[in-house]
């Protein structure tokens, strides 16, 4: 009997936690997390807020319940499931976290994201299930994504799949793209990427097929997404700051190319078998050569690296016979 009443009373006192962690702050739901000054945005599973019928909601930076005052720093799976006439979703400057799904909302067209630092995902976004689940979401109805000045970085995978994205501009305070940050943005046709951001991660633009394509090569602004076609050579535009990730792997007809000056870093297998090249200079603007950058370019007799490189990548030079002189 003892062991029964126990058992109760450890079971009320579950249920009386997870309701006292759990409040309604506006017209969101939300639940302390472990850190006891945080709170995420949980899914309104008793209907507490009549999500129906509501087209914008604003995620905040703080909220105060009860005297208390929390960061808004996570959004859980299905928080915004029941949210069929949402358009107009806030992402606000502490969320740090976003469960894959989290977002579904089939109307939903405009993003406006203020998150500083939101960590990725290795196979989804907030706004589909997941690459290998084929699932889509309401990502491919977005229209619209502001990234205001308060955003340091873009996360892996955020606007993957978002087709009827057409313009995109970066703010200065961004440092780095993620990766496959804008994988498959079939409809993006232009975007701004300022000096300030350093790094970009693999395949970011991977098939973004609408960006513009000069003498021969796509671009993503300053970042040189892909050679287009097998040519002999090609000359890559002033003001190109990164040679991307697998840009002119495979091209085994390229014998010769000038990289400018505004070049700052050579991406992983950029130059993967490249069987035929025998001429390249690196500038002494590049700072970093990505993994297998020139793996397998058997016809380069020797290349100069100058002073300026701080960063070479594993098997950087592998099944190259070329001779490599630093400056």
């Amino acid at each position: 009997m003892k062991t029964k009443l126990l058992s109760m009373f450890i079971l009320i006192s579950v249920s009386l936690n997870i309701f006292a962690d759990s409040f309604i702050v506006g017209n969101l739901k939300y639940s302390i997390t472990n850190n006891n000054d945080e709170v995420g945005v949980v899914q309104n599973l008793n209907k507490e807020v009549n999500y129906p019928g509501l087209k914008s909601i604003v995620i905040p930076a703080t909220i105060t319940y009860q005297g208390e005052k929390y960061k808004v720093t996570r959004i859980y799976a299905d928080a915004f499931k029941d949210c069929p006439d949402l358009e107009i979703l806030e992402i606000g400057e502490n969320i740090t976290n976003i469960n894959y799904r989290a977002i579904d909302s089939p109307k939903l067209s405009t993003i406006i994201w203020q998150a500083k630092k939101c960590e990725g995902w290795e196979n989804g976004s907030p706004f589909y299930e997941s690459l290998q689940s084929g699932r889509r979401g309401s990502h491919d109805k977005i229209t619209s994504i502001t990234f205001t000045d308060k955003v340091e970085s873009i996360p892996s995978f955020l606007c993957a799949f978002m087709s009827s994205l057409t313009s995109i501009t970066i703010p200065n305070s961004v440092t780095s793209i993620g990766i496959s940050a804008f994988r498959e943005c079939s409809g993006l046709t232009s975007i701004t990427i300022p000096n300030s951001v350093t790094s970009i991660g693999n395949s970011a633009f991977y098939n973004c097929s609408s960006l513009p394509v000069i003498d021969n090569i796509r671009y993503a602004d300053t970042y040189l997404v892909s050679a287009i076609g097998n040519r002999n050579s090609y000359k890559i535009k002033e003001g190109t700051r990164f040679i991307g990730n697998s840009a002119f792997a495979y091209c085994s007809n390229l014998t010769s190319i000038t990289i400018p000056n505004s070049v700052t870093s050579i991406g992983n297998s950029a130059f993967y078998y490249c069987d035929d090249l025998t001429s390249i200079t690196i500038p002494n603007s590049v700072t970093s050569i990505g993994n297998f950058a020139f793996y397998w370019c058997n016809a380069l007799p020797s290349i100069t690296i100058p002073n300026s490189v701080t960063s070479i990548g594993d098997n950087a030079f592998q099944q190259s016979d070329l001779h490599h002189d630093w400056q």
